[in-house]
C-alpha cells in the first residue's frame, strides 16, 4: 500500500511539475490559462489518480484474500496452504479433509472421565480391607505352614541320623549333613532343638548311649571299650563322661545292675 500512495504522490507532482513549467515557458496571461487546456490538463490529473487508486484497491483486496487463505490454512492444521495442495491435488479432497478436521476438533473422541463419589471410594476401601479373624486366619495358615515345612525338614534329618545310623559314625558333623540335605545352616538347630528339646550334640550322643545299653544287654562279652567304640564315640574318656553325666553311675557299674536283673529273673 505504501508503495502505490507513493506512485500516486509522485505522478501528482511530475505532472504539477510540468504544468508549472509549461505555464513559466509560456508566461500566459492570467486569462489564456484558465482556458480549456487548464481543464484538460486537470481532467487528465484526476482520471490518472483514479485509475491508480482503482487499481490499488484491486491490489488490497487480492492481498486480503491470500491472507484469509492461509489464515485457514493455518487453523485447519495445514502449515503451508501450497503443501496442501501437494497432499491433495484435488479441491474436493482439500474441502473433505478440513472437514473432517473440524468435525474431529468439534467432537473429541474421549469420553468425559467420571470422578467416582466418596461413598463409592469407602466402599471399595472397605472391601479391601481385611479383618481381624481374616488376619488371624491368615497368621495360623502361616504358622502351619512353616510347622509342616519343618517337620519334613526334622524327618529328613531323622531318617538320615537314626535310619541310616550315621550316629554310629565318630566323624558324623552338622556341615556333613547340611552336604547331604541342603537346607539352611540358620535353620539346622532350631529345629532339631524343636523337635528334639536337646542341641544337635546331646542328641547324637542320647543315640550312642542307648545303643551302647543295648550292645551291653546283647553282647555280654564285650568290654567297655569295644562297646564304646562301636557306639560311635570319639574317645573312651568322652564316652565314660557322657554316660555319667547321663545316668549318673559309671558304664561298668551300670552293666552289673543289668547283668544282676538277668539273674533274677
Amino acid at each position: 500500500m505504501t508503495l502505490y500512495y507513493f506512485v500516486l504522490l509522485s505522478t501528482y507532482n511530475n505532472i504539477s511539475a510540468r504544468y508549472l513549467s509549461t505555464m513559466t515557458i509560456h508566461m500566459k496571461p492570467a486569462k489564456q490559462l484558465m482556458g480549456w487546456q487548464h481543464w484538460l490538463i486537470i481532467g487528465l490529473v484526476a482520471c490518472i489518480l483514479l485509475l491508480l487508486a482503482y487499481i490499488g484497491t484491486i491490489h488490497v483486496k487480492k492481498h486480503t484474500i491470500h491472507k484469509d487463505k492461509q489464515n485457514h490454512f493455518f487453523s485447519s492444521g495445514l502449515s503451508d496452504p501450497y503443501a496442501s495442495k501437494a497432499v491433495y491435488p484435488n479441491q474436493q479432497d482439500r474441502d473433505k479433509q478440513v472437514t473432517i478436521q473440524q468435525k474431529q476438533v468439534a467432537e473429541p473422541n474421549d469420553s468425559p472421565t467420571v470422578m467416582p463419589t466418596m461413598k463409592q471410594e469407602e466402599k471399595e476401601y472397605d472391601s479391601n480391607e481385611l479383618t481381624q479373624e481374616q488376619i488371624l486366619e491368615a497368621r495360623q495358615q502361616l504358622i502351619l505352614s512353616q510347622e509342616e515345612k519343618d517337620a519334613k525338614i526334622f524327618k529328613m534329618l531323622q531318617e538320615l541320623i537314626e535310619g541310616e545310623k550315621l550316629y554310629l559314625n565318630p566323624s558324623l558333623s552338622r556341615a556333613m549333613l547340611l552336604n547331604k540335605t541342603h537346607i539352611q545352616k540358620a535353620q539346622f538347630s532350631p529345629i532339631i532343638r524343636k523337635f528334639t528339646n536337646k542341641s544337635f550334640p546331646q542328641y547324637v550322643n542320647d543315640l550312642r548311649l542307648k545303643h551302647a545299653i543295648e550292645m551291653m544287654r546283647e553282647h555280654e562279652d564285650y568290654t567297655i571299650d569295644a562297646i564304646a567304640m562301636e557306639s560311635g564315640m570319639g574317645s573312651i574318656q568322652t564316652f565314660y563322661r557322657i554316660f555319667t553325666e547321663r545316668y549318673g553311675i559309671a558304664p561298668n557299674e551300670y552293666r552289673k545292675i543289668l547283668n544282676a536283673k538277668k539273674e533274677q529273673n
